[in-house]
């Protein structure tokens, strides 16, 4: 099992990260559910009584509740369940033009953006980032052309940005299923869960932000590529 303490320090070990943390997410909250709603106990048990054949000693949990892990751990990994979301809300895309995009405009460019330029940043938003940021703070050493230490922070804090997102989004659907199954208390208890982690949410992007902020500087700091970024961007 990939670690949930140490640094991340590439894109797999990000996506490990992720599909762990999701996946014991979606067991407690499977746990949970089970003992406070007698219908979703009631769903999982014939998956229970389908295993036993399996020796008690080799069942650390309950099989149902060992599906709900499998399928969030699926959900998660195969499926990028961060990405899906980060997609419906536009949270990556949004970070990359106000965090990295106007950020590299506005420390290289002479004269102001024309709205033209800066409606581009949005809709030219990958083809820039691969063209202007990618190159130079790639997760891939041997690639790499800035200081590892501001790639590893931001890499780090992404993690952990996307796995609270991917728990926050199970506890949301939790915290509706117990509302739906008029059991207030557990919804309301589940959706202050909800509203702590959107604060914790805040807190790690202005984190990310700080670091894409260092990135961006590392990269500007060669003139040649502060040249070939302003030239790139002056064409907009």
């Amino acid at each position: 099992m990939p670690s949930l303490i140490g640094p991340v320090r590439s894109y797999a070990e990000m996506l490990g990260r992720i599909t762990t943390c999701t996946a014991i997410v979606a067991l407690v909250l499977a746990l949970v559910m089970r003992s406070q709603l007698g219908w979703f106990d009631d769903l999982l048990k014939p998956i229970d009584s389908g295993f036993d054949l399996i020796p008690p000693d080799w069942r650390k949990v309950p099989a149902g509740d060992a599906v709900v892990l499998v399928l969030a751990a699926v959900g998660s990994r195969f499926f990028k369940l961060h990405d899906r979301l980060s997609d419906l809300l536009q949270i990556r895309a949004r970070f990359d033009v106000d965090a990295i995009l106007r950020p590299m405009a506005l420390m290289t460019l002479q004269s102001p953006m024309t709205r033209a330029a800066m409606a581009a940043l949005s809709t030219q938003r990958d083809d820039l980032m691969h063209a202007l940021f990618y190159p130079y703070a790639s997760t891939d050493p041997a690639r790499r052309q800035i200081d590892a230490h501001y790639v590893d922070i931001a890499i780090d804090h992404w993690t952990w940005y996307w796995v609270v997102l991917e728990g926050n989004f199970l506890c949301l659907v939790a915290a509706l299923v117990f509302l739906f199954s008029s059991s207030y208390g557990g919804a309301a208890v589940l959706l202050l869960l909800v509203l702590v982690l959107i604060g914790l949410l805040q807190l790690l992007r202005r984190m990310c932000e700080r670091n894409a902020l260092n990135e961006v500087e590392e990269i500007l700091k060669d003139s040649n590529r502060a040249q070939a970024i302003q030239e790139r961007l002056s064409a907009l």
